[in-house]
C-alpha cells in the first residue's frame, strides 16, 4: 500500500507542477492558497475517513505543527515562484535533492 501511496504522490505531484509552470501569470499567493485549500480539504477528508484525526497535545507538538505549517507554506511558495521565473530543470534538481535531505535528516 505505501509503494502504491507513493506512486501516486509522485503522479500527482507531477502533475500539480507542470499546471503550476503553466499558470505563469496568476500570482504566486493565489496559487499557495489553492495549494494550502486543497491540501487541508484532502487531509482533513482522509484523516477523517481513517478515523485518525486528533488535535496535537501539549506546546511541543503545538510548536511542531506551527513550524510545519511555516515550512510548508514558504517551501511551496519558494516552488510556485521558482516554477514561474526559471525552466523545469533547476526546480527538479530542487525536489531530487529534497529527498535527500530528508533521508539524511531523518536518520539525525
Amino acid at each position: 500500500m505505501g509503494v502504491l501511496c507513493g506512486a501516486g504522490a509522485l503522479v500527482m505531484s507531477a502533475l500539480s507542477l507542470i499546471i503550476v509552470r503553466r499558470l505563469r501569470l496568476v500570482h504566486y499567493t493565489l496559487l499557495t492558497l489553492s495549494y494550502g485549500i486543497a491540501g487541508t480539504i484532502e487531509s482533513l477528508s482522509l484523516a477523517s475517513a481513517t478515523r485518525v484525526l486528533d488535535h496535537p497535545h501539549g506546546i511541543k507538538e503545538w510548536g511542531f505543527l506551527t513550524s510545519l505549517i511555516l515550512a510548508l507554506f514558504l517551501s511551496e511558495a519558494f516552488l510556485v515562484l521558482a516554477l514561474k521565473f526559471e525552466k523545469a530543470g533547476p526546480v527538479s534538481f530542487q525536489l531530487v535533492f529534497s529527498v535527500v535531505k530528508i533521508e539524511r535528516f531523518e536518520k539525525v
